[in-house]
């Protein structure tokens, strides 16, 4: 009897100490026609793929991702807590780089539940604790932002976010080295129209844009905005000569910054 509660007591302390593992599969569906990458940021826990032999995800990426879900397939996802929970972001990216983090939480108990906003209803859904992407990508925003520069010298712009990131959408002419493509740095020559795309952390995108021009000096202005409305930059008066913005769009009319 003596060992008996020996044994009880040495598997309750180590259920104490291990990380506890969910005892629901959650899954994630592509019903679209694109591969999506899923990846995990938790606050407490984390997230696991349980891949098939016919899935394939990099063994370093198989705790929280990145994973790419193929159209069609199902990937099954387990999870651990601590403390008894599991919370965090899950983000999503789609064929052309657009990125949304959505807040998941759960428990021993319970499965692993995400908020979806409205606005992205039509894109994926949860039942559940079961997330369905019925679309091959995220809608697009009413919005192209736009960077446009009319000066005769080329500039250098970069993104410094504090939430969500920003993403050059290049045309076939137009070239950024690879690594830069999230953020920046990218070189606007002059006469040239930039697209800029922007991804989400909690539903807010902001941080700071730096320009630098020909003679390296540099400036930064607060940028803000969300999946629902256009990026705006807050320009100081003293720059209005250099920089302008009209809905959203940025226009460069200055050859550089005052000496």
């Amino acid at each position: 009897m003596f060992k008996i509660k020996i044994f009880f007591a040495r598997f309750a302390l180590l259920c104490l100490i291990s990380p506890a593992f969910a005892n629901h599969a959650n899954t994630i569906t592509n019903n679209s026609n694109a591969p999506w990458v899923i990846s995990f940021n938790p606050s407490h826990g984390n997230a696991r793929f349980i891949l098939r032999t016919d899935q394939y995800c990099e063994e370093s990426h198989i705790k929280n991702g990145p994973c790419t879900v193929l159209p069609g397939d199902v990937v099954k996802i387990s999870y651990s807590t601590t403390g008894g929970i599991s919370d965090g972001h899950i983000r999503l990216t789609d064929q052309y780089n657009n990125m949304v983090s959505y807040f998941y939480y759960g428990n021993w108990s319970r499965e692993l539940y995400i908020t979806v906003p409205d606005v992205y209803k039509e894109t994926l859904s949860e039942e559940e604790a079961h997330i369905t992407i019925h679309q091959p990508n995220f809608p697009k925003s009413p919005h192209e932002n736009t960077i446009t520069n009319l000066s005769p010298n080329p500039w250098i712009i970069s993104f410094e976010g504090d939430h969500g990131d920003a993403y050059f959408k290049l045309r076939s002419d137009q070239y950024c080295e690879e690594s830069h493509i999230k953020n920046g740095p990218c070189l606007l020559l002059p006469g040239d129209v930039m697209n800029i795309g922007y991804s989400t952390t909690n539903q807010k995108s902001n941080g700071e844009i730096v320009l630098t021009d020909i003679y390296n000096s540099s400036w930064s202005y607060g940028y803000y905005g969300d999946f629902s409305e256009e990026l705006y930059v807050k320009v100081p008066s003293s720059h209005k000569d250099i920089l302008q913005e009209s809905s959203a769009d940025i226009t460069i009319t200055g050859e550089r910054f005052p000496i």
